[in-house]
Parts: structure tokens; C-alpha cells; sequence
């Protein structure tokens, strides 16, 4: 049930304090975290990491962010992170350890953030993939802890939007909500809208939006184009990265290549979060095509 992991408290009422206290010192168990035991000498796998910290922590504890997921499916990323617990306010803390444990105070763990009758204790999936974007290292690696919770049907865009609700304070708070918005398609006009400020900062015309290109396979649509120098954009949303649409815009591309035209491609996070590279590409291949027409 708990992966041969023990605490103290529970290794004692199974066995004797001596026949414990004997195991640790011929090395036959271990010894993490001071507080839990490891009922054999060998490796200690991810899932024993992950017991061996909740047990080792106050009562009420929980495992958090990648550590959570880690129960919910998502193993592979959990690799590259520490074990992460929310402890209740006020809790005392972990005792030090050779393996480190990161852990956040909050007074929210009731059944709302916490999955109620799961093994090990530890939150929701909304909430941890919440917690997993918020506490990353980067912009980038928070983007794609939402996407990948999605894109593995293990939670949905709404339900992330009312665990972020709940997490009034949390660090990167615009991004997050941002991505949630992409994910889910969002207001589908909005990048678009503030790529064409963009452009117009660049010192391009307004381009056409929604333009409408017949293809061997029927109708495109165009998020941008100025047809009268061949230049088109499409505006990308996280959600694209899904392998079915990827494939449907790498075609579209290749079948507007052909016709001649060069074709631009920008996420949304470019757009709002690095709009003097945006500018400077479109002024670089605005530049060249008007040489090329002249």
C-alpha cells in the first residue's frame, strides 16, 4: 500500500522498537527523512521518495505540484524535480535530510484542494498542475505543465481557470491565466488583434485578418495577410502544439509556399511577451519583400 515505506510510529506498532532499531543497524531498512523507514537495503524507487517525504511530514500534509502528478500519471517530469509537500500553516518543519524536500505553508487543505480519498495524500489535479506552473523556473517550463496536463486529458481548461480562482496570490499569476486562455482557444481574435498593433508599430499597414485562400484542399484562413506583397502570419495559441493540429498548420504552410507566399509564424506568448523580436522580424522580411517587388 505504501510502497514499503513506514513511519516510525507505524514500524513500531508492526514490530518491536528493538527489532526496528536492530534492521536499521545491520542496513536490512533505511532510514529517510529521520521520521520514515524503507523496509529493504536496495534503491530507493521515485514512488518510496514521494511516501517516505508525506510520512516524515505534520499531519495534514500533502504532496504537491510535479510530486502529486507524479500519482496522477505525469512521471517523467517528476524526475527533474525535488519532492514538493503542502504543510498546514503553523506546522512544524521537515527535519533536515540528504534527499531535499521543498515545501509551501497554506491554510488551504481541505477536500477542495485535496483529493479526498486517494493514496498518498496529495492535491488535486487542477490544483497541482496550478501549483507546478506557478513554482517553475521559468516561464517556458510553466507553459508547459498546463499544456501537458490538458493534452493528457487529465484535467480540462475550466477546471484550471477555477483552481487558479483559488490561487489568488500565486506567482506568475498573468501567464498562467494567459496560457489557460490559449489552451482553451480563448478569445480567439485577442493575439491577433495585438499582433496587428504590432505590425502597425513596425510601421506596416493594418493587415487583413481572416483573409480567405482556396487550397487543393478547399479554403484557408488566414490569421493575417498583406496580399499585395505576398507576406501572410498565422498566430498560434498553446493549444496548437496538439500533433493533430501541428500537422494541419505544417501542411497549410507548405500549401501557401507554394502560391508564393512567405509565411510568418508567432505564438501568442511571443507575441505578448517579446514583441520587440516580433517587430524587428517584421520590419527585416517587410523590408526585403518590398525590394524584391520594387
Amino acid at each position: 500500500m505504501q510502497c514499503g515505506v513506514l513511519s516510525r510510529a507505524q514500524a513500531t506498532t508492526l514490530y518491536s522498537r528493538g527489532r526496528v532499531s536492530r534492521r536499521l543497524a545491520q542496513g536490512r531498512w533505511q532510514l529517510l527523512h529521520r521520521r520514515s523507514i524503507i523496509t529493504h537495503s536496495g534503491p530507493i524507487t521515485s514512488e518510496q521518495q514521494l511516501w517516505a517525504a508525506l510520512l516524515a511530514a505534520p499531519k495534514g500534509a500533502a504532496l504537491a505540484g510535479w510530486s502529486a502528478l507524479f500519482f496522477d500519471g505525469l512521471t517523467t517530469e517528476f524526475a527533474c524535480t525535488p519532492v514538493t509537500l503542502l504543510i498546514p500553516a503553523l506546522a512544524r518543519p521537515l527535519p533536515k535530510s540528504e534527499r531535499p524536500v521543498v515545501t509551501h505553508t497554506t491554510v488551504h487543505l481541505d477536500d477542495a484542494v485535496v483529493h479526498a480519498a486517494r493514496c498518498p495524500r496529495h492535491t488535486r489535479t487542477a490544483h497541482s498542475l496550478i501549483d507546478a506552473a506557478s513554482w517553475s523556473a521559468t516561464e517556458a517550463l510553466a507553459r508547459v505543465a498546463l499544456l501537458r496536463g490538458v493534452q493528457s486529458r487529465m484535467t480540462t481548461a475550466p477546471a484550471l481557470l477555477r483552481a487558479l480562482i483559488d490561487r489568488p496570490k500565486c506567482a506568475k499569476r498573468r501567464l498562467i491565466a494567459e496560457t489557460i486562455d490559449d489552451i482553451s482557444g480563448g478569445i480567439h481574435s485577442m493575439p491577433e488583434r495585438e499582433f496587428a498593433d504590432l505590425a502597425t508599430r513596425a510601421g506596416l499597414p493594418r493587415p487583413a485578418r481572416q483573409a480567405v485562400v482556396q487550397g487543393p484542399d478547399g479554403r484557408y484562413y488566414l490569421d493575417c495577410e498583406w496580399a499585395g506583397v505576398g507576406l501572410a502570419v498565422e498566430v498560434h495559441g498553446i493549444h496548437h502544439r496538439e500533433i493533430v493540429q501541428l500537422s494541419a498548420d505544417w501542411n497549410r504552410h507548405n500549401e501557401l509556399t507554394i502560391t508564393g507566399r512567405v509565411v510568418l509564424h508567432f505564438t501568442s506568448y511571443m507575441i505578448r511577451h517579446h514583441p520587440d523580436a516580433v517587430i524587428r522580424q517584421l520590419k527585416e522580411v517587410w523590408a526585403r519583400l518590398n525590394a524584391t517587388v520594387a
